[in-house]
């Protein structure tokens, strides 16, 4: 094997040994909405700890570091979609969108769906929207249950 050869298969694996730019920007994203971009060092211990001390560089991580800080990252945005969720089902309770199964009064959610596809700036149903426009969506479901509250459609 020649000194070239030897150079390409050297370069090949370093390469297959990079961490994908989706998982960086990823990380990155994280980092930033957690508000930790702001403090000094945070970065480096974060990936740090998920390296166990092996570096402290995101482009240095391998692929399951990467997925474990990820999922640390974006457990604060899965707890608010939940929370958000939590609010649409109890306001279609309170609309009375609702339908009985097994005996037991639970959330109609074709009728939810349709009541959320008409009323969404988006236009699609309610496990499509991200949270962002979820907050959105709770506005102005708040609002449509204010205005039909008044009219007297849920009692």
């Amino acid at each position: 094997m020649g000194v070239s050869s030897r150079h390409t298969a050297c370069s090949l694996f370093n390469q297959s040994l990079m961490l994908d730019k989706k998982y960086i920007i990823a990380i990155r994203t994280g980092i930033s909405k957690k508000g930790y971009k702001d403090k000094e060092g945070m970065k480096e211990e974060l990936v740090s700890q998920y390296t166990y001390g092996r570096t402290t560089s995101v482009r240095a991580m391998k692929t399951v570091e990467a997925l474990e800080l990820i999922s640390y990252l974006s457990s604060g945005q899965k707890e608010a979609r939940k929370k958000m969720m939590r609010k649409v089902y109890a306001l279609a309770y309170e609309m009375n969108i609702t339908c009985i199964v097994d005996r037991q009064r639970k959330v109609d959610t074709k009728r939810l769906d349709n009541l959320i596809n008409q009323l969404s700036p988006q236009k699609k149903g309610l496990q499509k929207h991200n949270n962002k426009e979820l907050r959105t969506l709770i506005s102005v479901l708040e609002k449509y249950y204010r205005q039909e509250l008044k009219k007297g459609s849920f009692v």
